[in-house]
């Protein structure tokens, strides 16, 4: 299809599954880098796909990310309940797909290097300092 096409064409070798168990396998003997996972797909649930790569040895860092037909809170919390990282619509607008994963995986490769250096996972949060009660 044209999302793969387009995935190839800038470099990225791309495996398909038509099953659970084909997707499973391509992670254990395969090892990719990322996943982009139809949530809901005629022969496996992508959601359940997801726990399953996430409790996998070696898998905890790999970003998965879900395709979902309509964005609203519930699936978007679904999405991360089940191990994503990130997520885009359904159909995919091809460009805003290459750019997630292109995003994920630096993110991915930085987080590894920080575990390889022993450094301590991070969080910067910005909060707005007025109080909304005034």
């Amino acid at each position: 299809d044209q999302l793969c096409s387009v995935l190839s064409s800038t470099g990225y070798t791309v495996l398909t599954a038509h099953s659970t168990e084909e997707a499973l396998w391509h992670f254990k003997y395969a090892a990719p880098d990322c996943a982009l996972i139809d949530a809901v797909s005629s022969g496996f649930e992508g959601f359940e796909l997801g726990r399953h790569i996430r409790s996998m040895p070696g898998c905890d860092h790999i970003p998965i990310i879900f395709m979902i037909e309509r964005a609203n809170e519930k699936q978007i919390l679904r999405c991360y309940e089940n191990g994503g990282t990130d997520y885009v619509g359904k159909p995919p607008l091809i460009l805003e797909v290459l750019a997630r994963t292109t995003t994920q995986l630096e993110r991915a490769k930085m987080a590894q290097e920080s575990v390889q250096f022993g450094e301590q996972p991070c969080c910067a949060v910005s909060e707005n300092q007025e109080s909304d009660t005034n």
